[in-house]
């Protein structure tokens, strides 16, 4: 269970997310659009991170904190294994708490048609440095994009 109570939660993915996929080696760097979210979350204390990436297969949780500098502070936990849709769910099954949540990811295919509503898909090149994705982020932020409000599934 998480330790805020009422908290807004953005489930984070990283590859297509946080960087770009399917570059040439030596022309993205892992993690160069964190400071776009950080930039974007400045203004909203309340938002907690979650991570759903395969990274956190690999990585410890603290970690992963270090990888989203400055924005490692936020980050809350991860959600489990499987589907990324399932493994959401899950995850908003066990912490109530969570009361407005949106996810960011680059792969609709892992998300049920119920699901997506709540996701904002990136174009795996470009993920947080586009400018579509970034004012989606901002009109979760002000309350006009709706994104999850009630655990699906």
């Amino acid at each position: 269970m998480l330790d805020h109570p009422r908290m807004r939660t953005l489930f984070l993915d990283f590859d297509g997310v946080t960087h770009s996929t399917g570059s040439a080696p030596g022309y993205s760097l892992p993690f160069e659009w964190v400071p776009v979210l950080n930039e974007l979350l400045c203004s909203a204390p309340d938002v907690q991170i979650v991570i759903h990436s395969s990274w956190a297969e690999h990585y410890s949780l603290d970690e992963l904190r270090t990888f989203l500098e400055p924005l490692g502070d936020r980050v809350v936990g991860v959600v489990g294994r499987g589907r990324r849709s399932d493994a959401i769910s899950e995850f908003l099954r066990a912490n109530p708490g969570v009361d407005r949540w949106l996810v960011l990811d680059d792969a609709p295919g892992e998300f049920t048609e119920e699901m997506l509503n709540s996701v904002v898909v990136c174009n795996p090149s470009r993920g947080l440095s586009d400018p579509a994705v970034q004012c989606q982020i901002r009109r979760w932020l002000a309350g006009t994009l709706a994104g999850g409000a009630t655990v699906v599934g």
